[in-house]
């Protein structure tokens, strides 16, 4: 489980950097919005990138058990926007 921390770490930090780029295009005139709705997507496609990167690096040690293949497929799917999107909806 210590080579998933990684993983969370960029879950983590991909999440913050997107709701804090999120809250200020909402408050942003709409000429700016699809500026930033671009540089959410590319910070999107780098967390997901970098997270799959490291779990192939690590592949020898979080894919071997079933309880840490289920922890890196969840972690994984933190470095996705599914989860932002559920949150924002939820929470609006």
């Amino acid at each position: 489980m210590k080579k998933l921390i990684p993983i969370i770490i960029i879950a983590a930090v991909t999440n913050l950097i997107v709701k804090l780029i999120f809250d200020y295009s909402n408050n942003s005139p709409t000429e700016e919005t699809p500026h930033w709705d671009h540089i959410m997507d590319v910070i999107w496609i780098l967390g997901m990138l970098a997270g799959i990167t490291i779990a192939i690096i690590n592949r020898k040690y979080l894919l071997k058990k079933a309880i840490t293949i289920i922890a890196t497929l969840a972690a994984l799917l933190f470095c996705t926007p599914f989860p932002f999107i559920l949150i924002v909806v939820l929470t609006n």
